[in-house]
């Protein structure tokens, strides 16, 4: 499952379809897959102006997690493109 929430990770954090991603990728380990989503996410938060804990966080963030951040960086997203 890790495999999927990286796939879309990916896709988002660089703007590409996810087939293209998904086909682009290289076969990892469940280590190498966690150590990704980390990356991912530590560099997300960055942009955001999110200070880091320590240690793993993919374990952390549930789908609903990730659903509810996606929908509200849309919204900000959007709302900058009216403005």
């Amino acid at each position: 499952m890790e495999e999927i929430d990286l796939i879309f990770a990916k896709g988002y954090a660089e703007n590409r379809s996810y087939v293209s991603v998904s086909t682009s990728m290289e076969k990892m380990d469940d280590e190498g897959v966690r150590g990704e989503l980390d990356r991912l996410h530590r560099e997300h938060n960055a942009r955001k102006g999110i200070q880091d804990e320590e240690g793993p966080q993919s374990d952390n963030n549930t789908l609903a997690d990730v659903e509810q951040e996606a929908t509200a960086d849309a919204k900000t997203s959007q709302n900058r493109k009216v403005q």
